[in-house]
């Protein structure tokens, strides 16, 4: 064999390698669902990748994910259904370009509405594997509208006997100084003079006159004892629909597991129901929030 065919082999050789390593890097590629443009913020529908979200695609993921979140407050233990799965991702706050697409914040968009539409379609094929009824659907009170829109898909796909909204309000900005718990802010040695000039400024990023843990730092959260309130008034009114019902609740996505825990627990202190369980469309696993129930 001469060095010519010697070189002609070796050349074969590293075409070959080469193509294998790029054939794994795509396969690597090709696990994701949606394709993001940091560049034009824009984010369109990829049944192919899955980078920041897994959304379930047909072969690999067509059954909700289940797991048990626990209020570490009260040891309160709830099933917890979500839809997709949220990755790690270099996004530094509890969302990621997915989420803000769909609530339309932080500039983010879909690139095209058939986008949001193929995204919801695949919402909806892995919702239809949930099978089960429920009396009451409800949504945890929020300045976006994408519980509300989940909602209104739910009540098209799952049984249930109840649709109710806004018995429950968000607090108000004025009241949420007399939430802060005091003393666990000194027993982790925080100034709460500093804690309230940053409350503060957490308040005025908020466009409504509600208090919103979006604006709040993750770290910081736990020191406010509730962001909820039942009014006097609702608690009649309400309790045929919750007391002693299976109720489902929808809260858009679970970072910290705040949100959930205020919820639950401004429901539990008003009515009685039967059992609680939350339904999302993202949850993250990354932070050990919600202990997942493998199938």
């Amino acid at each position: 064999m001469n060095c010519f065919q010697n070189l002609c082999i070796f050349a074969l050789g590293t075409t070959y390698l080469v193509r294998m390593l790029l054939n794994e890097t795509n396969m690597k590629k090709l696990t994701e669902g949606m394709d993001i443009d940091r560049i034009t913020k824009t984010v369109s529908y990829n049944p192919y990748e899955e980078v920041n979200i897994v959304t379930g695609n047909d072969k690999k993921y067509p059954f909700p994910i289940r797991g048990i979140y626990t209020d570490k407050t009260t040891g309160k233990k709830y099933k917890v259904v979500s839809i997709f799965r949220r990755l790690k991702n270099d996004e530094n706050d509890d969302g990621n370009p997915i989420i803000h697409a769909w609530k339309n914040e932080k500039r983010w968009k879909f690139k095209s509405e058939n986008d949001k539409k193929l995204l919801i379609r695949q919402f909806k094929l892995i919702t239809s594997e949930l099978n089960e009824k429920f009396d009451t659907i409800t949504f945890i009170p929020s300045t976006n509208k994408m519980n509300e829109e989940i909602g209104s898909i739910l009540c098209d796909m799952i049984p249930h006997k109840h649709y109710i909204h806004d018995y429950i309000l968000k607090m108000e900005k004025s009241q949420v100084a007399d939430s802060v718990d005091v003393q666990r802010l000194l027993n982790d040695g925080i100034d709460v003079n500093t804690f309230f000039q940053k409350l503060g400024e957490w308040m005025d990023s908020m466009p409504t006159e509600y208090f919103q843990y979006y604006y709040v730092p993750i770290n910081y959260r736990k020191y406010f004892s509730n962001e909820f309130v039942v009014p006097s008034e609702n608690v009649l009114e309400y309790a045929k629909f919750i007391n002693n019902k299976r109720v489902l609740v929808i809260d858009d996505t679970i970072s910290t597991g705040k949100s959930i825990s205020d919820y639950c627990r401004a429901v539990t202190e008003s009515f009685a129901p039967k059992e609680l369980i939350i339904f999302t469309a993202f949850f993250s696993t990354n932070r050990k929030v919600i202990k997942e129930v493998k199938r």
